[in-house]
């Protein structure tokens, strides 16, 4: 399942194997927001206090 997905990854200079759509590292606040809290809350926990 992982090779598909890097074969499926747009090609990037950091060889990433979740980069964002232009194949850069994501942005850390897309990945909270995108990823870490939905999954925080779908979970039953609430989003850590900063």
């Amino acid at each position: 399942m992982l090779k598909e997905w890097r074969l499926a990854c747009p090609p990037g200079a950091h060889d990433l194997v979740f980069p964002s759509g232009a194949g850069n590292p994501e942005n850390h606040a897309n990945l909270l927001h995108r990823g870490f809290y939905p999954a925080l809350r779908r979970a039953g926990l609430r989003n850590p206090v900063s």
